[in-house]
């Protein structure tokens, strides 16, 4: 099995998402989607099911990408003239095509730091100049019972998904190295959403 392939659990991840966490992953995911500008090209990495282009006004320019093709079928319902569905893992993806918004729901936490940093690396390339990084992840967890659903889901998603981390990187850590700049940021419990500039 290739990393990170979410073919598998494509349709439960919904199920899943909502006896955990309820709305607050979608709810985070969302947060800051006011300061996308109608007229921003918009990239999402690591889509999933979609649900997510339903705050995201008709006629906004999106890219969607997925490596899983069942989350792909899935994200299909939710298309506009204006989303573009592409079925490809974003670290072989050859593009250079510019964006002035890329957003990162629960995608960054699924690689290891080498590659994590090769990823951070790739998304302020193809970011324009003042572009913006909307990321929605899982920080380093508090309580008892956050620290134990932590280790739940990288056991339950290392089994079914072949995860390529063994453990949860310092996401907001490894983007202030690579320079970008904290302008927004909420947190409920140990889910953090944030917006960041590119520099």
């Amino acid at each position: 099995m290739r990393k990170n392939d979410f073919n598998r659990v494509a349709w439960v991840y919904p199920i899943l998402q909502q006896l955990f966490f309820g709305s607050r992953l979608e709810r985070q995911s969302v947060l800051f989607f006011s300061s996308i500008k109608p007229s921003a090209d918009v990239l999402i990495l690591g889509g999933g099911t979609g649900n997510i282009l339903k705050s995201l006004p008709k006629d906004q320019k999106v890219d969607f990408i997925d490596a899983s093709g069942n989350m792909i079928k899935k994200a299909r319902k939710y298309r506009t003239s204006q989303t573009e569905f592409i079925n490809e893992d974003f670290v072989n993806l050859a593009t250079t095509t510019k964006y002035d918004v890329v957003v990162c729901p629960f995608f960054l936490d699924c690689f290891e730091e080498a590659l994590l940093r090769q990823i951070i690396d790739k998304i302020q390339a193809l970011l324009k100049p003042a572009g913006k990084l909307l990321v929605a992840d899982f920080e380093e967890p508090g309580t008892t019972y956050e620290k134990l659903l932590m280790k739940l889901m990288l056991f339950f998603f290392r089994v079914t998904t072949n995860l390529g981390t063994k453990k949860l990187e310092s996401i907001w850590t490894l983007l202030d190295q690579n320079g970008f700049q904290l302008r927004k940021d909420s947190r409920e419990g140990f889910i953090r959403s944030s917006v960041l500039d590119c520099h």
